[in-house]
């Protein structure tokens, strides 16, 4: 009588767009990360980054799934960094 939690369809049509298409969650999953821990980071973006992540690792039980979730990851943490430790000179040239 229980069902798995991908069994049962979404409650929203929005979720169930993200869910037909679940490479938009990594997206979300991207950019959320990216703007909630840059330099002027936008605190509400990391607090919902997870959920994207986690979503997208429950949509995808595959082995290259994961693989592309480990590289997306790391191309986020990338930009987060680079964006950290590099300052914008808007002065110069």
């Amino acid at each position: 009588m229980s069902a798995a939690a991908s069994d049962t369809p979404p409650t929203s049509p929005v979720l169930a767009r993200l869910d037909a298409r679940p490479w938009t969650w990594l997206v979300l999953a991207l950019l959320t990360t990216a703007l909630g821990h840059m330099r002027w980071g936008i605190d509400v973006f990391a607090l919902l980054a997870p959920i994207a992540w986690l979503r997208y690792l429950g949509l995808v039980p595959t082995r290259g799934g994961r693989l592309v979730f480990v590289a997306t990851f790391t191309t986020a943490w990338v930009l987060v960094v680079a964006g950290i430790t590099t300052a914008l000179d808007f002065t110069t040239g």
